[in-house]
């Protein structure tokens, strides 16, 4: 715990956002709008309507004062995997959000797959889709990938020497597959 930690005015405080959040998920649930997402700070909605804009008039008059209710942004076409983990289509672009599709961690070609495929997806371009599809099956099929798709950039924490000094000293078990690689 930290020096000017209170625990429990911040367990109360969440507590009273989540019934805030509650209560603004049942109000669009009576208005026969859809929620896709709900985070700490904001709702993820579906569909756009022209009556929109009066609906969240509407909720910012039933919601305590000092929370404010905005439209932050309209998007074309939407595809939710998971919580917090979502792609969305605007202008003919895509935005990736969440670790479990785009991620530092993944390969470049299933990075690349992932983006292209969902942007094929989303347009609704479907024979667009299957020959991208069926091109990188060939791709990889053959040997075709190159080094660069198939390898990912580390950023070393420690010299290969310190590791190699370091991992004398420790249980085998311990040991980093990128430095044993290195060494």
């Amino acid at each position: 715990q930290g020096l000017f930690n209170d625990s429990k005015a911040a367990a109360a405080m969440t507590e009273r956002g989540q019934e805030h959040i509650k209560k603004v998920v049942k109000f669009f649930e009576q208005k026969e709008i859809g929620v896709a997402d709900v985070d700490t700070d904001g709702i993820i909605i579906y569909p756009y309507s022209d009556a929109l804009h009066a609906d969240l008039i509407e909720l910012e008059k039933q919601i305590p004062k000092g929370i404010s209710i905005s439209l932050e942004e309209i998007w074309d076409k939407a595809f939710f995997y998971k919580s917090k983990n979502y792609c969305v289509l605007k202008d003919g672009k895509i935005k990736i959000k969440g670790g479990a599709l785009k991620s530092r961690s993944m390969e470049p070609i299933i990075t690349q797959f992932i983006e292209k495929s969902l942007l094929f997806l989303l347009k609704g371009d479907i024979p667009a889709f299957i020959q991208f599809y069926e091109s990188e099956l060939v791709r990889i099929t053959n040997g075709k990938l190159g080094q660069e798709e198939v390898c990912k950039s580390l950023t070393l924490s420690q010299s290969p020497k310190e590791y190699s000094n370091k991992r004398l000293q420790e249980d085998s078990a311990m040991r980093n597959k990128v430095y044993e690689r290195i060494i």
